[in-house]
């Protein structure tokens, strides 16, 4: 039986917890990696407050005019039951990456199949971003490679729509910095630069799951919109102009 994997936000919190200051002894090895790891994800995807996606029934990409519900967008296209993340594919309209469960599958339609290439020991949790100007595609992921116990940032290398390569960057000069790093990869969820970047929140109690964004400073998101009914478990832009957005969702 295939071992349980925790759900990404207990991943997100195993990140800050393992480079937090401890009076108990020095420094972990891996604390510089995992301090990366962590304002990466901090950089492309934000907090990640966010319910598990039902477990049951296929999850929906909508196109959602900006500032309105998600029950009000267009389905443009099918995503597997369990996704976590998704970006739209460079170049190519209505055809998504979407990681379900630890791989990666391509939907466009109502077609939706794994990505070939795929390495079986590589568990991807949230699909972050691409390297500007690059062919083959590369896409960056937070992934956690088989034995390890903490997640790491990878760059996969997509051929003619299958994987052909998979590197850790731990350490790239690319991570270094906010700038450096928008200046080196899109990242889709943002407008430009560091620019009106989404993050989706998740408050606690009986508070509405609700969309934040943010301008050169990822510690000062403001919220934009509350959400509906629909539970969203990742948001990128659609338009360049800003007046409309993907919305991966699936019912609470």
């Amino acid at each position: 039986m295939r071992e349980l994997l925790p759900p990404p936000s207990a991943v997100w919190f195993a990140l800050i917890m393992s480079v937090a200051p401890g009076a108990c002894g020095p420094p972990r090895p891996q604390a510089h990696a995992q301090t990366e790891a962590a304002q990466v994800l901090t950089w492309t995807v934000g907090r990640l407050h966010r319910d598990p996606m039902p477990a049951t029934g296929d999850g929906l990409l909508l196109l959602v005019p900006a500032g309105a519900p998600p029950e009000s967008g267009a389905r443009v296209a099918r995503a597997c039951a369990g996704a976590t993340s998704f970006l739209p594919a460079p170049g190519h309209r209505r055809r998504f990456f979407v990681a379900c469960r630890g791989r990666i599958f391509v939907a466009q339609g109502e077609a939706l199949s794994p990505l070939p290439g795929q390495d079986p020991d590589l568990y991807v949790w949230n699909l972050l971003a691409f390297r500007t100007a690059q062919s083959p595609l590369q896409m960056l992921v937070s992934a956690t490679p088989a034995g390890a116990a903490e997640t790491q940032i990878w760059q996969l290398q997509i051929e003619e729509m299958s994987m052909v390569g998979a590197t850790p960057v731990d350490g790239a000069a690319e991570l270094a910095s906010m700038e450096v790093f928008f200046a080196s990869f899109h990242v889709p969820r943002c407008l430009g630069a560091a620019r009106r970047c989404l993050v989706l929140n998740q408050p606690s109690g009986d508070e509405p799951q609700a969309l934040d964004a943010w301008d050169g400073r990822p510690d000062a998101a403001t919220p934009i919109q509350e959400l509906g009914t629909l539970l969203v478990q990742d948001v990128a832009w659609a338009s360049r102009d800003g007046r409309w957005l993907y919305m991966l969702a699936g019912q609470r």
